[in-house]
């Protein structure tokens, strides 16, 4: 991929599956569980987007926590005994994509440095990483926590860019969030669609590549 010689990933939706902790706890959740995941997620993003734009930023987990507790409400499922902490114990460690290891391996045999780099601070972030067993196979772990914004705002793709010592034109970024690939396409650098679901692509620029999968995206690179 030219002279790309970094890739760095988003982390959760994309390495990490955020779907997993709600999964793990659907017998107890019942028919609700699909909407809870998906409200969790909307109502944790739409707090981190507000708070960068209105500059009162809070933490990803504080986000998190408050999300939860909104979808809950919002599904009917506030008074439900011990969920609420059993689904943030469960989000603290998520499953992983099951080509993540095998991708993110290739990649570093191949001489590509890899980095992540997520909304969520690093003391959520490395514990999930080593949960999953992704940890040892990334060289840089990165963070907005010491950007004015949260993902997708520029400020947080050029911390990126500064945190990695490279120009964005000089690193992939990847991501399975069209929000997040628009933002890194943005901000300059090459940016790499994760799309497992066959989504169109609703966003102004389009993404540098699109691939289906982590096993399709190593595939596409060479030896570095």
């Amino acid at each position: 991929m030219g002279t790309a010689s970094v890739i760095i990933f988003d982390v959760y939706g994309t390495l990490l599956n955020i779907s997993s902790p709600v999964a793990r706890l659907s017998d107890e959740i019942g028919p609700q569980a699909d909407r809870l995941s998906d409200l969790w997620r909307h109502y944790q993003l739409e707090l981190l987007w507000v708070t960068t734009m209105t500059g009162k930023k809070i933490s990803f987990w504080e986000a998190t926590d408050r999300a939860l507790a909104t979808a809950m409400a919002s599904v009917g499922l506030s008074e439900r005994e011990g969920l609420k902490d059993a689904l943030l114990d469960a989000y603290r460690a998520p499953e992983h994509f099951d080509d993540a290891g095998p991708a993110l391996s290739d990649l570093a045999c191949k001489g590509y440095r890899l980095g992540v780099y997520s909304n969520a601070e690093e003391t959520i972030l490395r514990p999930a990483l080593r949960s999953a067993g992704l940890e040892d196979l990334i060289e840089t772990v990165g963070t907005t926590a010491e950007s004015s914004g949260y993902k997708p705002a520029r400020s947080a793709y050029e911390r990126c860019a500064h945190m990695l010592s490279v120009e964005p034109s000089e690193a992939i970024f990847v991501s399975s969030n069209a929000w997040d690939v628009a933002g890194a396409g943005a901000a300059g650098f090459l940016a790499a669609w994760i799309n497992r679901n066959g989504m169109p692509f609703h966003h102004q620029d389009s993404p540098a590549f699109t691939v289906t999968s982590l096993s399709a995206l190593a595939s596409q690179f060479e030896v570095g």
